[in-house]
């Protein structure tokens, strides 16, 4: 691979920035309540053994090429506006300091109108002026632009910048949503991450999803937008979801909320309280009836909630209503499910009870 710094990439950034080197490839975007592609991130295609898409954005920063590789970027990517299907945005990321180079301003000044464009704002840091920032970026939204920002990122590039621009999309990666179904302290971060997002009227775009596991939490957690391996891979045409995620995606919407068998998931009983755990469980008596509910917290030590006990035949509208009649630090407990003689069968997590409900309200 080539190092940054080296001395041939001036040549080989230049002939990909005339358009001879690189093609375009389209990522979907899903919404995972319609189960249909909503938008696709446009990916440069850049040939060169042994050198990943961030090693030539690493070169061009060093060699200048930055503003130049990110305007040949948008353009390759406008140039293929007409052939999005109806109500789907092109995505294209964008750093901070290319979206404000003369050759990206521009560029994007030619364009028209830009309303089915996502600029996805990547490495805003301190060395950024946030001021010739958010100029560029109020030009571009009143010409109907749309910006999405991560919400992680070194220096101010996070949630303080998220909450100092007020994008229209906030997005998270790999860093916390891999093994996100196995990790409650990620899914309370994205939690978080999510409610930021509603109060700045924003969406929530999970990137980098790659286990039917992480996708079915990210369900579960009502997370509106996802993409990743497990979503599509990236293709020359704009063909929408592929057929094994959108036959999934499907099969979940279809949950009943009148059926908690569909909602129920198998849990480890145990005949003592743990003292540290890595995932839910129940405590139970000699009779294997549910006493206390047992979920993990970050650094291990438990949390212990008194068992609330239902039957896979209750309602679930009046299972939530007695869970949320529990004290507030069990309202989100999970839910036993029992059998006729009070046995534990498995759990019912409060926010997937809830999410499912909102669902076909």
């Amino acid at each position: 691979m080539l190092d940054p710094v080296d001395t041939s990439w001036p040549k080989l950034l230049a002939r990909a920035c005339e358009g001879s080197l690189a093609t375009v490839a389209f990522a979907p975007i899903a919404d995972l309540s319609r189960s249909v592609a909503c938008g696709y991130e446009a990916r440069m295609r850049l040939p060169l053994s042994g050198a990943d898409a961030s090693s030539w954005w690493a070169a061009a920063a060093h060699h200048g090429f930055g503003g130049r590789l990110a305007a040949a970027m948008l353009s390759a990517a406008l140039a293929r506006r007409e052939e999005l299907p109806a109500n789907c945005l092109v995505s294209v990321t964008v750093t901070a300091s290319a979206i404000t180079s003369r050759e990206v301003v521009r560029t994007l000044g030619q364009a028209g109108d830009l309303s089915t464009l996502l600029i996805h704002l990547a490495d805003a840091d301190a060395a950024i002026d946030p001021v010739s920032l958010q100029t560029a970026l109020k030009r571009l939204r009143a010409r109907g632009a749309l910006v999405a920002l991560p919400a992680t990122g070194p220096g101010r590039a996070g949630i303080e910048l998220v909450a100092e621009l007020s994008p229209q999309f906030v997005t998270v990666g790999p860093e916390l949503v891999s093994g996100i179904d196995r990790d409650p302290r990620r899914s309370t971060a994205l939690a978080g991450v999510g409610a930021l997002a509603s109060d700045l009227d924003a969406w929530l775009l999970v990137r980098g999803v790659s286990t039917v596991g992480e996708l079915g939490r990210l369900r579960e957690l009502c997370v509106p937008l996802a993409q990743g391996p497990i979503i599509g891979a990236e293709q020359e045409l704009m063909r929408g979801l592929a057929p094994a995620p959108r036959r999934l995606l499907r099969d979940w919407s279809d949950r009943r909320p009148d059926d908690l068998a569909e909602l129920t998931e198998p849990v480890r009983a145990l005949t003592a309280r743990p003292q540290l755990v890595s995932e839910r469980c129940v405590v139970t008596d000699g009779g294997g009836r549910p006493c206390e509910v047992v979920v993990p917290q970050p650094g291990g030590r438990p949390t212990v909630h008194p068992a609330l006990c239902v039957l896979r035949v209750d309602r679930p509208r009046e299972v939530a209503l007695r869970a949320a009649a529990r004290p507030v630090a069990d309202q989100l407990a999970p839910v036993c499910i029992v059998d006729e003689l009070g046995r534990v069968e498995g759990i019912v997590r409060v926010e997937v009870l809830l999410g499912v409900l909102a669902r076909h309200t």
